[in-house]
């Protein structure tokens, strides 16, 4: 049997990062100072997103509080600290992308299988 690798975009990390920070920008402009010192923790439901290009391949990541297509996850985002919001969002999104990568790669194998069969 062929075994395809499962490798993470190598920009994937950094796009992690950038998407983070601006739904911490997002939850500090739509909360009052006073209200953000007096919480000790908030949780969020966003959506994140990956976007290919026509011929299959990995163009970005994005994080919002929309949906945006049939294809975006939900990510809960932890806002205890912010390292730990990172941390969690990070290991949803990997969890994410092993979990499409895997179903390609099963997709592609049936093909291949159809393929064969002639």
């Amino acid at each position: 049997m062929l075994a395809l690798p499962i490798a993470l975009p190598a920009i994937l990390a950094g796009q992690i990062d950038i998407e983070t920070v601006k739904i911490k920008c997002e939850i500090d402009n739509a909360l009052p100072v006073k209200f953000r010192s007096s919480l000790k923790e908030l949780t969020l439901d966003v959506w994140g997103t990956f976007q290919f290009d026509k011929t299959n391949r990995f163009i970005k990541f994005s994080l919002s509080t929309e949906r945006i297509s049939k294809a975006s996850f939900q990510v809960t985002f932890d806002n205890e600290t912010f390292s730990h919001a990172k941390y969690t969002v990070e290991h949803q999104v990997v969890s994410a992308w092993l979990d499409m990568a895997i179903k390609r790669r099963i997709s592609w194998g049936r093909e291949l299988a159809q393929y064969f069969r002639r």
